[in-house]
């Protein structure tokens, strides 16, 4: 409990694993910092697995791990609850490279303002994000429960993706830019992607800067407003 900062060292396969399950709970209540290190193949991720089972991070206000521009699974920061577990994070405020996995426990996310690659995957419970107002260069998906993303409006390079029947809704989104190759993707009847505030839709100048738009299986995208298009002003946009 007096623990307050966890940090990946700088080689490679430097990996904190911080697991608990079958009702084991992990106190890390005064830990401020994480860090998934500096360089690939790097990192600090939480799983938390079970009912009754607790990792306590409730002073953590920022957690970063490597950003490349092109992390892999392997090497990215993970919050992930499933099962009835529990993180319990009340201050966390800022992510880079994170993936938060809302898989049937709980998290609280209701501080999170800004995130920077990583993203957001839902598959069971009513979630909700009502401080977050930019996520770049990540991907929020959804396949089951519900999502609440009311203050977002920074969406730039990030990949959306609606199946399950559910819904992903920012219309409060005027703008979007890929930062890289990027999709907004609803599969399956019923699901769907609001983007109707927006305006204006651009592929990054970056090469391989390409956004693709696709609906599939009944799946509806909503850009109802977009009045431009542009593919960027170079080769592989």
């Amino acid at each position: 409990s007096g623990l307050r900062e966890l940090v990946a060292g700088n080689a490679f396969g430097a990996v904190v694993t911080v697991s608990a399950s079958g009702g084991g709970r992990i106190d890390l209540s005064s830990v401020t910092q994480v860090s998934g290190g500096n360089g690939d193949g790097q990192a600090v991720s939480f799983d938390v697995d079970g009912s009754g089972s607790v990792v306590d991070l409730s002073s953590l206000t920022d957690y970063h791990d490597y950003y490349d521009n092109g992390s892999h699974g392997w090497d990215q920061g993970l919050l992930r609850a499933s099962n009835g577990g529990v993180i319990s994070s009340p201050s966390l405020k800022n992510l880079t490279n994170v993936l938060v996995s809302h898989w049937g426990g709980s998290i609280n996310v209701s501080k999170v303002e800004l995130m920077y690659g990583g993203g957001i995957n839902v598959t069971s419970g009513a979630i909700a994000y009502p401080s977050l107002m930019s996520l770049k260069d990540g991907a929020i998906s959804i396949t089951d429960g519900t999502i609440g993303l009311a203050a977002l409006t920074t969406i730039d390079g990030t990949s959306l993706s609606a199946g399950g029947g559910r819904t992903i809704s920012l219309p409060q989104v005027v703008s979007y830019k890929s930062l890289r190759g990027t999709s907004l993707q609803a599969t399956q009847p019923g699901s769907s992607i609001v983007l109707s505030g927006l305006r204006e839709l651009v592929a990054g100048n970056a090469f391989g800067a390409v956004v693709t738009v696709s609906a599939s299986g009944g799946g509806r995208i909503d850009l109802s407003s977009v009045t431009q298009v542009s593919g960027g002003n170079g080769d592989g946009q």
